[in-house]
């Protein structure tokens, strides 16, 4: 009965031209797996989370090439004699459709995902926002494993920064064109070329964060004058603040 009631919203939908009948039939099968599914292995409860902090999925797409799709896929497994869900995901980056593939629409930036609002179009959302920051839910999740202490907010985001690092070493680029990653840099390890820079951050892992001399100069960096008035550095603070609350808590 109460599957029932929350699919009715959906069905008016359909008859006003919103979804289609196969959108619809999913959005049903979504609220019944819901309850004992995950998406890339992340726990659906967990999924919701995620995607409610990701604002990314409230920015509107400026043009056609910065339209993101994904295709899913079930996988059923069994724990004992229960059915157990788990979807798979896949990323598509380009500005053409992919085939079979969905487009991510954008949502209003008061949105929060609950069971009860879970339309197609929010499922979409929740999968890709999984996909794209489940290596940080991981790391974060190994963290708290062995680091089960309360940390102060210049800690936290810290904690966020690193595990961003951590999460991008595969793209030499990325790391070093990072504008707080640069700015640490040029303001304690300007001696330092490239490769030499890089090797010390990779050398940073979750049991020694907090042990080098990197955290000593991001506690440095983030009280000087350019930290406090870079708009760009601000928000990546920002940002790396909420991350840590949202998988620290």
């Amino acid at each position: 009965m109460f599957l029932f009631i929350h699919i009715i919203p959906l069905i008016f939908s359909y008859f006003n031209n919103e979804y289609s009948f196969i959108g619809i039939w999913l959005t049903f099968i979504f609220y019944i797996i819901i309850y004992f599914g995950s998406i890339c292995g992340v726990p659906l409860k967990t999924a919701m989370k995620i995607a409610n902090e990701d604002k990314w999925l409230n920015q509107p797409y400026n043009n056609d090439n910065q339209k993101r799709y994904i295709t899913f896929n079930f996988q059923l497994d069994w724990i004992a004699i229960f059915p157990t869900f788990n979807i798979i995901v896949e990323k598509f980056n380009h500005g053409n459709q992919p085939i079979n593939s969905w487009l991510i629409n954008k949502v209003e930036e008061k949105t929060v995902f609950k069971y009860w609002n879970m339309t197609f179009n929010n499922f979409l959302a929740i999968c890709f926002s999984t996909f794209c920051n489940k290596p940080v839910y991981e790391k974060f999740e190994q963290f708290k494993k062995f680091q089960p202490y309360i940390f102060n907010d210049t800690e936290k985001m810290y904690i966020a920064h690193i595990i961003w690092i951590m999460s991008n070493m595969y793209n030499f680029d990325i790391i070093l064109d990072d504008h707080v990653i640069s700015s640490i840099r040029s303001q304690n390890f300007k001696e330092m070329n490239d490769t030499n820079f890089f090797k010390m951050i990779e050398s940073i892992n979750l049991q020694n964060l907090f042990n080098i001399g990197y955290f000593a100069a991001y506690k440095k960096f983030i009280k000087s004058e350019k930290a406090k008035t870079d708009i760009i550095i601000q928000q990546n603070l920002k940002n790396d603040f909420s991350i840590a609350i949202k998988f620290l808590n």
